[in-house]
């Protein structure tokens, strides 16, 4: 190979490890973000808050068209209320005001959808590896209903724990007890 053909072939190799190597800087990614997503990884969903505890909302829409046993988990790393959250990317939401809004979450009469978020424990070693799950609305729900919604949820987290510590008081055991009966499972240091 010549001189000529040998600074031929560099300058090509050059130009082509330029492009390799500033194509996907100079990229552009045109699809939309997801707001929202239907499962979680607990503990280290990219949806999380950035809060002590950490915490991902979600939404339950439990109008006759919609599946009720969807979980709509909202990006609460953007969206820190419900509100925000639906009023942007929930369909049937868009454009409502925060009373109206209220008004068919909040009450069991004319309730349109569940709210509620996982709440994660804090960060720490050794890990304590559990998380709870609450639900929102100024009127109270059924031991059933409870039940329920806690399935929906359940089933929508991938690397569920939940621990059961030793010398608990009675109503503790009580909940404990419940929280079986639904499916929740326990694991201890010493068993």
């Amino acid at each position: 190979m010549g001189k000529t053909a040998k600074a031929k072939y560099s300058s090509l190799c050059l130009c082509l490890c330029m492009l390799f190597v500033v194509s996907p800087l100079l990229a552009r990614n045109d699809e939309p973000v997801q707001q929202w997503k239907n499962d979680i990884v607990y503990p280290d969903d990219p949806f999380c808050s950035r809060t002590s505890p950490a915490y991902i909302k979600f939404t339950i829409i439990i109008r006759e068209e919609f599946d009720p046993n969807i979980v709509y988990y909202q990006d609460s790393r953007k969206y820190t209320y419900h509100y925000d959250f639906a009023a942007e990317c929930l369909d049937p939401f868009m454009g409502m005001s925060l009373s109206e809004y209220d008004g068919i979450t909040l009450y069991e009469q004319g309730q349109q959808a569940i709210l509620g978020a996982v709440i994660l424990s804090p960060r720490q070693e050794p890990p304590f590896n559990e998380y709870g799950i609450q639900f929102v609305r100024y009127d109270p729900y059924t031991k059933e209903q409870i039940v329920q919604m806690f399935n929906i949820v359940k089933a929508s987290v991938y690397g569920i724990f939940f621990t059961e510590r030793r010398g608990r008081s009675a109503s503790l055991s009580n909940a404990l007890s419940f929280r079986a009966s639904i499916g929740a499972r326990y694991f201890t240091a010493d068993t």
